[in-house]
């Protein structure tokens, strides 16, 4: 549910203001542009109950994959503001919280953000606040049906311009979620950090 309504919001921002004006900018960064990411991810989570003692979960240390990322960048002279949505399978997996049975996957993440940076020649730093979904499977609690709320992210990046049509960038990014299991009343306050490489073909 959640997934569906940022999309349909990105969505429709995206559709009044893209292409909208932009071909007289002429500012570099400005359009819409499409790409890959990568990005290495580490997990921590801290898990509390009433009643009961916290356990800790943080993910396996090789935790790398790519996803896509869709944007767009509207310039005010050198200040570019811009959205941005990325969608990504897989993200880590936590294997050795030896107490608990079965592996830990965090999967099917997507991020939507608002972009501010300022252009210095060939190079955009920017800083961004996004929300965002991630799916949570705990193979040894089948039916623990989990649920996500408040995930909030910011995040410090860069842009640069590699020729007239191709963006490479690096991003550092913390975000935190809430996990809710229900059948057991846990709850796990989780915070991703992650280290994004960006590569995008701007139009």
């Amino acid at each position: 549910m959640t997934r569906t309504l940022l999309t349909a919001i990105f969505l429709t921002l995206f559709s009044q203001t893209a292409w909208a004006g932009e071909q007289e900018s002429a500012n570099p960064f400005a359009g819409v542009y499409f790409g890959l990411q990568h990005s290495k991810y580490n997990i921590k989570a801290t898990a509390t109950k009433p009643g009961a003692s916290p356990y800790s979960i943080k993910t396996d240390s090789k935790s790398q994959n790519t996803g896509f990322v869709l944007g767009y960048n509207h310039a005010f002279g050198s200040i570019v503001t811009g959205l941005e949505i990325s969608r990504q399978g897989g993200v880590a997996t936590d294997s050795s919280s030896s107490e608990w049975a079965g592996t830990v996957q965090y999967s099917d993440l997507s991020e939507y953000k608002i972009r501010i940076g300022y252009q210095f020649g060939e190079v955009l730093p920017y800083i961004s606040y996004g929300v965002g979904d991630i799916k949570i499977q705990w193979s040894g609690y089948p039916n623990a049906d989990p649920s996500t709320s408040g995930y909030n992210a910011l995040s410090f990046g860069f842009d640069y311009i590699l020729s007239k049509n191709v963006l490479i960038g690096l991003e550092i990014s913390k975000a935190n979620v809430e996990i809710y299991y229900p059948t057991n009343n846990w709850t796990e306050d989780t915070d991703l950090s992650s280290t994004k490489f960006k590569i995008s073909y701007l139009f």
